[in-house]
């Protein structure tokens, strides 16, 4: 009875988490561009709204086209069962279960397009030739993946291969299984599942002509797709890290085997070679062991240094959001998120972490990422601006000098004489890279506030390059820098706001109309 109903479970899990993703993607979009977005619940809505309509059939429609729909759906549901849910394992599990994996995603595949061409639209019959065209890359680089697993674990089932796995292999495979589910789920830049446009839809054409229960159909086997993707990713992606828990868990076992064995002094030994505080080197001959890896500063700092690295990756991906941005809305929340991410990075670069840490850290996510973020908000709605419609850098140019300039950025601090632990750190790139966004927005934006985000851009990579110094600079300096900083801003709201009450316009370039 406990078997049935953990394999119920896991099969509700996939049911009816599966259009909750779409949800998010959507309003994670609409919050970048500045707009509110329709609500995470959507597809659920839709799809009951579309299982209360009738089916509306082409008079050339055969029963596949009924068919086609129902059974890529059914082997979607097979294939997202055979997927391991971390530690809650798999519906299905057997040897060779990633070989009907593929086959239940090319089946899936096969009847979709094939309901399509029981329409008799040359419509879509041209989106199920696009789709067949992308099927013959996707599949490649899928089965690619899945053979790279098999030779890296010597397995061929599904909870095998998906183990945590460390190493550069790791990302990149993550990265390659990344690009196969924008090709796989219609995402840009291959395809908008949002699109009217007969020239650029892909997946999206060849559901034209149904409605009704099929078209639920449709859309919760897209999801759940999306969903099963996802998983995957998310294994590959948490690959990197889990090796070194693997490790210290499994230099933990042995460390507690050799304190029952009556050899703690090894502990000591071994605490007093990675230097590790005297408290944490008792151990008796009782079988009192480390409480955690002896050996495991080398490996806690590396994952502390991945957490690093990911943020900053995270930071400098929204230097390119805010270059990008037309819409000032847009703009102010991507120095906001960057702003938070700052605030963030004191924690992981501080082995112990005092009150002073957490003060500066809550300081610079109330001031960067709310407070001045909101001032700016303020002055944009009392100006009645929303957009910069004519910079003197456009928008695409400004985004190519943001990518070439981060690349440089990252290449340059290779070649700089750094210390041992900075030199693994993106520290450097993330401040250069900052530093340039924040003089291209000064420089090629004719907007006041938007000339305030790249000073507050600028600033960012100021407080980056303080982060190298912050075991010899007491972080009370980053603090003066925020106050000095939050000041900027408010002398700088005051400007903006006599040049809206002088001229009805934020366009610097009226300024130059000034006289004694």
């Amino acid at each position: 009875m406990s078997t049935v109903f953990d394999v119920i479970l896991r099969l509700a899990w996939w049911l009816l988490l599966a259009p909750l993703l779409p949800g998010i993607i959507n309003k994670v979009k609409a919050w970048v561009a500045g707009r509110r977005g329709p609500p995470v619940l959507q597809l659920y809505y839709d799809l009951a709204r579309l299982w209360q309509k009738q089916v509306v059939l082409s008079k050339l429609a055969s029963p596949g086209f009924i068919f086609g729909p129902a059974v890529a759906w059914v082997a979607l549901v097979g294939a997202a069962c055979l997927i391991p849910l971390g530690p809650a394992g798999a519906t299905l599990s057997f040897r060779g279960d990633v070989l009907l994996m593929l086959y239940l995603l090319a089946l899936a595949r096969f009847c979709t397009a094939w309901a399509a061409m029981e329409t008799g639209s040359a419509f879509e019959g041209m989106g199920a030739a696009r789709e067949v065209s992308y099927a013959v890359l996707a599949e490649a680089a899928m089965i690619a993946a899945m053979l790279t697993l098999c030779v890296q674990t010597g397995s061929i089932s599904l909870a095998t291969m998906l183990a945590p796995s460390a190493g550069a292999g790791a990302a990149l495979l993550a990265v390659g299984l990344f690009t196969v589910l924008l090709a796989e789920n219609c995402r840009v830049p291959f395809d908008d599942p949002n699109t009217h446009l007969e020239l650029t839809m892909i997946h999206e054409v060849m559901v034209l002509d149904h409605s009704g229960p099929p078209l639920a159909v449709i859309l919760h086997g897209a999801a759940l797709k999306l969903l099963l993707f996802a998983v995957l990713l998310t294994h590959r992606g948490r690959a990197a890290d889990g090796g070194s828990f693997r490790l210290c868990r499994d230099r933990d076992a042995a460390g507690r085997r050799a304190g029952r064995d009556g050899r703690g002094g090894i502990d000591r030994v071994a605490a007093r070679a990675v230097r590790l505080p005297a408290r944490a080197a008792a151990a008796d001959h009782r079988g009192a062991v480390l409480p955690f890896c002896p050996a495991g500063g080398v490996e806690g700092r590396r994952l502390v240094s991945g957490y690093l690295n990911l943020l900053i990756g995270l930071a400098m991906g929204m230097n390119l959001v805010a270059l990008g941005s037309s819409r000032l809305p847009s703009l102010i929340r991507a120095v906001a998120t960057q702003g938070i991410i700052l605030g963030l990075m004191p924690l992981l670069l501080e082995h112990e972490p005092d009150w002073r840490v957490y003060l500066v850290m809550a300081a610079t996510i109330t001031g960067k990422g709310f407070l001045i973020p909101w001032l700016l908000r303020r002055a944009m709605r009392a100006a009645h601006i929303e957009r910069e419609l004519d910079p003197l850098i456009g928008f695409v140019p400004s985004l190519l000098l943001g990518a070439g300039g981060t690349i440089a950025a990252v290449a340059l601090a290779h070649s700089l004489p750094l210390l041992p632990e900075h030199a693994g750190s993106l520290l450097v790139p993330g401040a250069l890279a900052s530093v340039l966004t924040g003089f291209i927005l000064l420089i090629g934006r004719l907007k006041a506030i938007a000339q305030v985000c790249g000073y507050l851009i600028l600033e960012n990579g100021i407080y980056l390059f303080g982060l190298l110094l912050i075991h010899s600079t007491p972080l009370l300096v980053e603090a003066g820098v925020l106050l000095d900083l939050t000041v900027g801003v408010f002398v700088i709201g005051i400007i903006v706001d006599r040049i809206q009450r002088a001229f009805d316009s934020l366009d610097t370039r009226k300024l130059t109309v000034l006289r004694e």
